[in-house]
């Protein structure tokens, strides 16, 4: 019996977010991405949340990135946190939007009785951003570019 103990009492310290529930905005790609995963390596269930989606269609395209990263959607991500060791749940969503990211945390409550932790990694490229002019002289802007920034988002 004991030794049974030590093995159960191993397994949850491989996985220790086993029962711990977590939202991750920006989980297509990037750093929202890499958190997701390593939250469900740990055991958790990620809800991974972001606009790129098999459902919808939709696959952003602001930021290229190498083909070899493969497909950048909330989907694939879910799938490949679940193959980490947690439970991946796919949540197409513009996060950028208030309401469905209100939506989003009551549809986890409403399943999950919890929600442990909330990783906000979305982003938008603000439209001027886009703009080489406006790129190129960004560190000269000082705090107009800054304010300009934290207000487009």
């Amino acid at each position: 019996m004991h030794l049974i103990a030590l093995l159960l009492a191993g397994a949850a310290a491989l996985k220790p977010l086993t029962g711990r529930v977590a939202l991750v905005t920006g989980a297509s790609r990037g750093i929202g991405k890499g958190i997701a995963l390593e939250l469900g390596a740990a055991g958790a269930t990620v809800y991974c949340a972001a606009r790129s989606s098999r459902q919808t269609g939709f696959v952003s395209d602001d930021r290229p990135v190498a083909a070899s990263v493969g497909e950048l959607t909330v989907e694939q991500t879910a799938e490949d946190v679940t193959s980490q060791g947690g439970k991946g749940i796919p949540v197409p969503c513009d996060c950028s939007d208030e309401d469905a990211i209100e939506e989003v945390i009551a549809r986890i409550r409403s399943a999950e009785g919890r929600l442990d932790v909330i990783v906000p990694s979305a982003f938008a490229t603000p439209p001027k951003l886009a703009d080489a002019a406006f790129r190129d002289d960004f560190w000269k802007q000082g705090m107009a570019c800054l304010l300009y920034t934290s207000d487009a988002a």
